[in-house]
């Protein structure tokens, strides 16, 4: 969970490896969502063993959140 200076509640999001192809297309979050910024969900592997997930609260890369 994260917050925000100004958001007073919780965000949730999910993270998915940017490797899984075979896994991702099966995910039943994923199938439902088509929105542009799709691959803000996605941590990118960088190095063996190292992945990168940044998480921004607004503009036009602005991570995906999900109401629960």
């Amino acid at each position: 969970m994260d917050s925000s200076k100004g958001i007073n509640l919780g965000l949730y999001t999910c993270m998915y490896f940017s490797d899984e192809n075979t896994l991702n297309k099966l995910d039943r979050n994923l199938k439902k969502l088509t929105n542009n910024n799709l691959q803000s969900l996605f941590a990118v592997n960088i190095e063996k063993y190292k992945y990168e997930f940044n998480i921004y609260l607004q503009g036009d890369k602005e991570t995906i959140f999900f109401n629960v």
